[in-house]
C-alpha cells in the first residue's frame, strides 16, 4: 500500500475561520483525537453543518488513518498557543471549541472521575456524553494504515529485521507507570527468545535498560507498531492506534479501574488483544 498524501490546510496568525463551519481543537492524546475523528458523523448530523478537526502536528497520522481532509494541522507550537489563547467556551459557528473536558474548568465535575480513574462507566460512552451525540458501540475503524517507509526501513535496518523486533512503549499521559523492574525483566525475556528489543520513549534516556533506543515520529511508531513482531506497551494512545494488531499487542492496566475505563478489547468490540492489570507491590 502507498503512502497517503493529503495537504492540510492550516491557520494563519488571524484565526481567519469560517462562519458556517464548527472547529473543534483535538487537545488530548492520539487515543482521544482517533475517537474524535471516528464520531465526525455524528457530530455533523447533530450539529447540522460541516465541522473542522484542528490537530496538532503530532496528530497528523490519525487524520490520515481517516482519509480525513477536513482537518487544519497546527504547524507549530506558536500556532497551538494561539488556538489555545482563543478557544470558546461554546459551541459556536467560527469559533473553537475544545474537544476534551481537560480544557473546559466548568466540567471538572463531569471529567474528575476519568481523571482520578475511578468512573463507573467506560471511556467510550462517556465522551460520547461529553460530545452530546449518540452511543455507538462499536467504534468506527481507520480505513487506512500507512506503510513502511525508506526513511524508516533504514533505521531499522540497523538493529534486525522488523519481524524480529519487539517494541515496548512504556510511557502515557494518563497511566500510572510501571516500574524499571517490570520493563528489564521483560527486556531481558526478550532478549533470551531472540527478539531485539527497541523502546519508544520521548527522551532517550527513558529507554528501557538492555533495549535499544529508537528515535521514531508517531506515524513512525504506528507503523513499527503495526510490522514488528509484537508490541508490548502500558495503556496509552497508541495502543488505539495499531488496535489490529491483536494478539501480538500485549497491554498493561496499572489498576481495575483502568482496565474497565480504557480496555481496548471492550472499545474495539474484540477479544483477542492481551491486555493484563499489572498491580505492582
Amino acid at each position: 500500500m502507498e503512502d497517503i498524501e493529503v495537504e492540510f490546510d492550516h491557520i494563519n496568525n488571524n484565526l481567519d475561520l469560517s462562519d458556517d463551519k464548527y472547529y473543534y481543537y483535538c487537545c488530548a492524546g492520539l487515543g482521544d483525537t482517533l475517537i474524535t475523528l471516528s464520531i465526525r458523523d455524528l457530530l455533523e448530523e447533530k450539529l447540522g453543518k460541516k465541522v473542522v478537526f484542528i490537530l496538532k502536528k503530532t496528530h497528523e497520522v490519525v487524520a490520515k488513518m481517516y482519509e480525513d481532509k477536513d482537518c487544519i494541522i497546527l504547524k507549530d507550537k506558536e500556532m497551538q498557543e494561539l488556538v489555545e489563547k482563543n478557544l470558546s467556551k461554546k459551541i459556536m459557528n467560527g469559533k473553537i471549541y475544545a474537544a476534551h473536558p481537560a480544557l473546559h474548568p466548568e466540567m471538572w465535575t463531569f471529567f474528575r472521575p476519568i481523571y482520578d480513574q475511578d468512573s463507573t462507566e467506560r471511556f467510550l460512552p462517556w465522551i460520547h456524553r461529553f460530545f452530546g451525540v449518540k452511543y455507538r458501540e462499536k467504534l468506527k475503524e481507520p480505513t487506512y494504515y500507512p506503510p513502511m517507509t525508506d526513511t524508516l526501513e533504514s533505521k531499522i535496518s540497523k538493529f534486525d529485521k522488523v519481524d524480529n523486533i519487539v517494541m515496548l512503549s512504556p510511557e502515557a499521559t494518563s497511566m500510572l507507570p510501571l516500574s524499571d523492574r517490570f520493563w528489564e525483566n521483560l527486556v531481558n525475556e526478550l532478549k533470551e527468545q531472540g527478539y531485539t528489543v527497541v523502546s519508544n520513549v520521548i527522551k532517550k534516556e527513558k529507554t528501557v535498560k538492555g533495549s535499544i533506543y529508537i528515535d521514531l515520529t508517531s506515524e513512525e511508531a504506528v507503523i513499527l507498531g503495526l510490522n514488528c513482531h509484537s508490541v508490548h506497551s502500558v495503556r496509552s494512545g497508541l495502543c488505539d492506534l495499531i488496535f489490529s494488531k491483536g494478539k501480538d499487542l500485549h497491554v498493561y492496566y496499572p489498576t481495575h479501574s483502568s482496565y474497565f475505563i480504557y480496555s481496548l478489547n471492550s472499545m474495539f468490540r474484540r477479544t483477542d488483544i492481551d491486555e493484563r492489570i499489572l498491580i505492582e507491590k
